[in-house]
């Protein structure tokens, strides 16, 4: 039964310690890397009263590198 008990520890320890790595590396950021010049817009798309989104199969940035178009069934 000690044997199990043992077991029991060092199957607890690593599992903490294998999520605890993941974490870390998973917020590690590369120093070299540029700052992201991205952002996030919520509810950029508008939409008329009467009209809903159906199925995205499509996405295109404008030549004029200002407008999205989307084109959904």
């Amino acid at each position: 039964m000690e044997t199990d008990g043992k077991l029991t520890r060092i199957v607890v320890v690593g599992t903490v310690l294998a999520v605890t790595l993941g974490n870390w590396l998973a917020n590690a950021q590369d120093v070299d890397s540029p700052a992201n010049p991205f952002s996030v817009v919520e509810n950029w798309a508008k939409l008329p009263t009467e009209r809903a989104w159906g199925q995205v199969i499509g996405v295109e940035i404008d030549p004029d590198g200002k407008s999205v178009w989307v084109l959904d069934r």
